[in-house]
C-alpha cells in the first residue's frame, strides 16, 4: 500500500525538469555556415574514408546514415552527401552560447554533451509557473540568437524528459505531466528504457517483454533473477520513476583525446609523435582545472573495428608533460602486444583526479625558504 501511495505522490512529480536536444547540433552549425548546404544531406566526420560519423542532417538519415557508424559505410549508404571534417572548436562556440541562454532561467544545469543538457527549473529565475513555458522560451530565445533549432522535454523526472525530448523530432516539444507518466511510457519499446542496451533488449524479448508496460508488470522475482540487483532499477525506471537529482556540478571523469588515421598504424613507434602532442594538451588542460590525475589509458581500434584499452595507475598523481610521456610509452612497452597491431585508431587519456592545491602548497613553502617535510 505504501509503495502504491509512492508512486502516486512521490516527492519526484514536484520537480519539473527540461530536456534540451539540439537537432543534428554538428550539421546544423554547418548547414548555418554554409546556407547552400540546406536541403542536402550532410555528413560530419571526415572527408575521407576513415573515422565515424559525428553528425547526419535529416536528409542524410533518410539513406541510413547514423552517428557511430562507419564513414565508409555512410559513403556506401549516402553517396552523393556532403562530407565534412569536425571543427570541434566552432561546436563549442555555439554550445557556449546555448549554455548562456540556458543560465537566464536557471543554474541547475547538467551538460550531457555539447548539445544537449538537463535543466531543472522548479525555481526558474524568470519566475515562469510552468516548465512548458521556459521550455518554450528557451527554444525561441536558441532560433532567434543561434538560429539553431533545439526540441525539448518536458517531464517530472530526467528520465521522462529525455524520452520526451526525442519523441517529436526534429523541431519538437513533448510536455509529460505527472498523471500521464505511465501512459506515456507504458506503449514505448522496452529498448527505450534507461539501462536496456541491445543485449539487455534481447532478454527482455525472450522473456516476452516487449514494451515498457510489459517490464512494469512483469514478476519482481523473475526480473531479479535475470538481471539482479539491477532488475530493480529497471522497473522503477519503467514505473515512470527516477529520483536522480540534476547535477549542476558534473566533473569531467577523463580529459583526453583520440585520432583516427587515414592509414592503419603498423606499430608502436609510429604512435609516440601523436603520444607526445596529446600529453602537452592533457597538461595545458590539466593546469587550467588545477588538477592532477592518477590513472593513464591508451586506447586503440583495430582494423576490424574492435576497440581495447590498456591503463597504468602509478603510485604518485601526475600532470606534467613528460610525466604523461613516460607513463604513455611504459604502457605501450609494458602491455601492448604487438600482435595487436595494425590499428586504425589512437588516444590517451587520463583520469580520477584530484587537486593540485596540495602540490601549489609545496612550491609556496620552497620559495619562502621553509621545508616542507618539517
Amino acid at each position: 500500500m505504501a509503495k502504491a501511495a509512492e508512486e502516486l505522490h512521490p516527492s519526484w512529480l514536484e520537480r519539473k525538469i527540461v530536456h534540451i536536444d539540439m537537432d543534428c547540433f554538428y550539421a546544423s552549425v554547418e548547414e548555418k555556415d554554409d546556407p547552400s548546404l540546406k536541403g542536402k544531406p550532410v555528413v560530419v566526420g571526415g572527408t575521407g574514408n576513415r573515422g565515424v560519423v559525428c553528425a547526419a542532417n535529416y536528409p542524410a538519415r533518410e539513406y541510413g546514415v547514423r552517428s557511430a557508424i562507419p564513414i565508409l559505410k555512410a559513403r556506401q549508404l549516402c553517396p552523393m552527401a556532403v562530407y565534412l571534417p569536425v571543427r570541434m572548436k566552432r561546436y563549442v562556440e555555439e554550445s557556449k552560447k546555448i549554455r548562456a541562454i540556458f543560465e537566464r532561467y536557471t543554474d541547475a544545469i547538467q551538460p550531457i554533451s555539447l548539445d544537449e543538457a538537463f535543466l531543472d527549473v522548479t525555481q526558474n529565475k524568470a519566475g515562469l509557473p510552468f516548465a512548458t513555458d521556459v521550455a518554450k522560451a528557451i527554444r525561441r530565445e536558441i532560433r532567434e540568437e543561434t538560429g539553431l533549432v533545439a526540441s525539448a522535454g518536458v517531464g517530472p523526472n530526467k528520465l521522462v524528459a529525455k524520452i520526451a525530448s526525442d519523441f517529436d523530432k526534429p523541431d519538437g516539444l513533448t510536455v509529460i505531466p505527472p498523471a500521464k507518466v505511465r501512459e506515456f511510457l507504458d506503449p514505448l519499446p522496452v529498448k527505450r528504457i534507461w539501462g536496456i542496451g541491445r543485449k539487455a533488449a534481447e532478454k527482455c524479448h525472450r522473456l516476452g517483454i516487449d514494451t515498457v508496460e510489459d517490464l512494469r508488470l512483469a514478476d519482481p522475482d523473475l526480473i531479479l533473477s535475470r538481471f539482479g540487483s539491477h532488475g530493480h532499477g529497471l522497473q522503477e525506471h519503467a514505473r515512470g520513476i527516477d529520483r536522480s537529482p540534476v547535477r549542476s556540478d558534473r566533473k569531467a571523469k577523463s580529459i583526453g583525446r583520440e585520432r583516427t588515421y587515414e592509414k592503419n598504424v603498423a606499430d608502436k613507434a609510429e604512435l609516440l609523435p601523436h603520444l607526445e602532442r596529446i600529453a602537452e594538451d592533457i597538461e595545458s588542460r590539466l593546469e587550467k582545472k588545477n588538477l592532477q590525475a592518477c590513472t593513464l589509458t591508451l586506447k586503440f581500434r583495430d582494423s576490424e573495428f574492435q576497440s581495447f584499452t590498456r591503463s597504468l595507475t602509478p603510485g604518485e598523481p601526475f600532470h606534467a608533460v613528460s610525466e604523461i610521456i613516460e607513463l604513455g610509452k611504459k604502457v605501450l612497452k609494458e602491455k601492448v602486444e604487438d600482435s595487436m597491431f595494425p590499428v586504425r585508431l589512437f588516444g590517451l587519456s587520463v583520469s580520477h583526479f584530484e587537486s593540485r592545491e596540495s602540490l601549489s602548497l609545496f612550491h609556496w613553502m620552497a620559495e619562502e625558504g621553509d621545508d616542507p617535510q618539517d
